[in-house]
């Protein structure tokens, strides 16, 4: 009879221990299941947009519109050095509470290492987001105004550049925090707005005039005086669906030429000037007007820059939560492959294994 119970009991363990095996999401055994979730209950899913650098449509418009010495037209812009793959491998070993990852692209692409049989990574078409006759679409910054249209997106998310990577464990709490019983994201306190912000088109890049415009424009609607910190634009931003709604309400109420501000930014196929830059811009300014808690502590993040005369991966990354690899010259792509697999060697459970 003891026996029997022994057995019994030993096969009763057997089987919870398969059951909580089976429970678990598939992680490599690198990841510290502390940082699974510190704020449970709270869905937090990531969007990245990625583009084809061969996408024949793209380099069409980009033809046509070459005499505009735009810098938007820069070919390293869309260059396909596998950043996305390094990003995700970053976000699945430093990220790992993250409940969904969606793909934003131009209809008909994909990046043809991911496995979109796993149901915790989707592909998002533009036609899905944006207005019809916005397509087909090139400006980053367009379809950053629809991002939070994603159906079944969660209520807070983050939203990444491909070329973004995590290099140290975060938390929820890194990013939202209960204050008066309710859920509020963190930013990065905005700084006094101290700077000249009328400039002469020849003194500035388009994307820093519409930087600028944007600035103009955010404290207008918010009835402050307040500059983003550009030192940290090339990390992860935290998004609050709610407030991406509001915010779209308020540009489709500001006429602009013969449309508004919100229709006319997306049907922009390429960045100009008067677009409106609600990533890194006019989302900080709003999200303090909103309530937002904010912090005076930046991220350790570095921009990384190879360029064909400089093919330097010599950065001191002991520091760094963030990185950006934001220029690879064609010269430079085999320093990059070596230098960032260096550090994500380990594939992640959203590439295909062949």
């Amino acid at each position: 009879m003891k026996s029997i119970v022994i057995t019994i009991f030993i096969s009763i363990i057997c089987i919870l221990i398969v059951y909580m095996m089976c429970k678990c999401d598939t992680y490599d055994t690198y990841i510290n299941p502390q940082l699974l979730d510190d704020i449970p209950n709270i869905p937090i899913d990531l969007v990245y947009t990625w583009v084809d650098q061969n996408d024949p449509d793209r380099i069409k418009y980009q033809k046509m519109l070459l005499k505009t010495k735009d810098e938007n037209l820069d070919a390293r812009r869309y260059s396909e050095n596998q950043e996305l793959k390094y990003s995700i491998r970053s976000v699945q070993k430093n990220c790992p509470w993250i409940r969904k990852i969606y793909i934003v692209v131009k209809d008909g692409q994909s990046p043809k290492f991911l496995d979109f049989t796993n149901p915790r990574i989707q592909l998002v078409n533009h036609s899905e987001i944006m207005p019809h006759t916005a397509l087909p679409s090139f400006n980053s910054v367009a379809i950053e105004c629809c991002l939070h249209k994603i159906k079944g997106l969660s209520e807070y998310y983050m939203y990444m550049n491909d070329d973004f990577f995590i290099m140290k464990p975060v938390k929820k709490s890194d990013f939202i925090a209960y204050r008066n019983n309710k859920i509020l994201p963190y930013i990065n306190k905005p700084l006094e707005n101290t700077y000249k912000l009328e400039y002469k088109d020849e003194e500035i890049h388009s994307y820093g005039r519409m930087f600028m415009n944007t600035v103009v424009l955010a404290n207008k609607i918010t009835n402050q005086n307040l500059y983003p910190n550009i030192n940290v634009v090339h990390v992860p931003t935290f998004c609050y669906k709610p407030w991406e709604e509001d915010l779209e309400k308020i540009l489709r109420s500001i006429k602009h030429k013969d449309s508004d501000l919100w229709t006319y930014t997306a049907h922009c196929k390429f960045r100009t000037n008067d677009n409106v830059a609600i990533n890194g811009c006019l989302r900080p300014i709003f999200y303090i007007y909103k309530g937002a808690i904010p912090t005076t502590s930046d991220p350790h993040n570095i921009d990384i820059y190879l360029y064909k005369d400089k093919c330097d991966t010599d950065y001191s990354l002991d520091k760094a939560q963030f990185m950006c690899v934001n220029r690879i010259d064609d010269e430079c792509r085999d320093v990059f492959k070596k230098f960032i697999t260096s550090i994500f060697n380990q594939k992640s459970i959203f590439e295909k294994y062949s």
